[in-house]
């Protein structure tokens, strides 16, 4: 009877990876038929393949839990854990994104991918720290498959779930969003990190790289301005906000900068270049 069970488990696991919820199903009822209730004892065997190293062992029992109960978000979340693990993105993101639209986890993650009311960001005044989690890792089997866009989406609404305002956080998510080539999202994200330290280096600086991408000189000057306050002779902040000057023709205002940052920083030889340039 236990091998009958293992192997229905087995041949369930199947079905659920070729997305057969019909034969899934089956098996399913015929496991159950035997009045055993096996899915924690599949979990419990999952646990402990993983704390010896048996990544395989581990997988196919997730894998048959989850064929037993894939209503159940956290076995799904698990699963793509699993698979984030071994570097099987495709996979992970199929378990994360299903994890995600179970009963269990469906309302944070709804509510945190249609956040945008005006262009504002909101907070939840919820957290949930399981979807959170799941949204994380989500973002990581989307960046390491190329998808930055959806990668920013997901670390977004993770961040979003946990009512996390951390700006460095924000940051990170604005980045993501201007690698992508969305500069409306990046910029709704360090907005939204400027909002929560209007001093925050790494926000003045990106806010700075945004509008000067977007061409919008006098706001990126602005922004500079700010971020060279806050961090007095950084080079990025120099040489960017320099350039800047040189485009409106302020070489005297850039070649301050540029002599200010060589100061602090006398080994970064693109100083170097840039004062050479305004004083030739």
């Amino acid at each position: 009877e236990l091998e009958d069970i293992e192997a229905l488990g087995d041949v369930a696991a199947v079905f659920l990876l070729a997305d057969r919820p019909v034969e899934r199903k089956a098996a399913a009822r015929e496991i159950q038929s035997y009045g055993v209730d096996v899915v924690e004892r599949w979990k419990e065997r999952a646990g402990r393949a993983q704390q010896v190293g048996d990544r395989e062992g581990a997988l196919r029992a997730m894998t048959a839990s989850a064929a037993l109960r894939p209503d159940q978000g956290e076995l799904l979340g698990m699963l793509g854990e699993m698979y984030l693990s071994l570097g099987e993105q495709a996979r992970a993101i199929q378990f994360f994104e299903a994890a995600l639209g179970s009963d269990d986890y469906r309302s944070a993650w709804e509510r945190a991918v249609s956040f945008e009311e005006g262009g504002v960001v909101h907070t939840m005044g919820f957290q949930d720290d399981r979807a959170a989690a799941f949204c994380r890792a989500l973002a990581q089997a989307y960046e390491a498959q190329g998808d930055t866009l959806q990668a920013a989406r997901s670390l977004r609404a993770s961040l979003i779930i946990a009512g996390d305002e951390d700006p460095d956080r924000w940051v990170t998510v604005a980045r993501l969003f201007q690698a992508g080539g969305d500069l409306q999202g990046a910029a709704y994200a360090a907005h939204h990190a400027l909002d929560k330290n209007p001093r925050h280096a790494g926000t003045l600086v990106l806010l700075l790289d945004l509008y000067k991408s977007a061409g919008e000189v006098g706001q990126a000057i602005g922004y500079g301005r700010m971020a060279w306050q806050v961090a007095p002779g950084d080079p990025l902040v120099a040489l960017t906000l320099g350039d800047l000057y040189e485009r409106r023709g302020e070489d005297r205002a850039a070649r301050e900068l540029y002599i200010a940052a060589l100061q602090q920083h006398p080994e970064v030889g693109a100083l170097r270049v840039a004062l050479k340039r305004v004083e030739d």
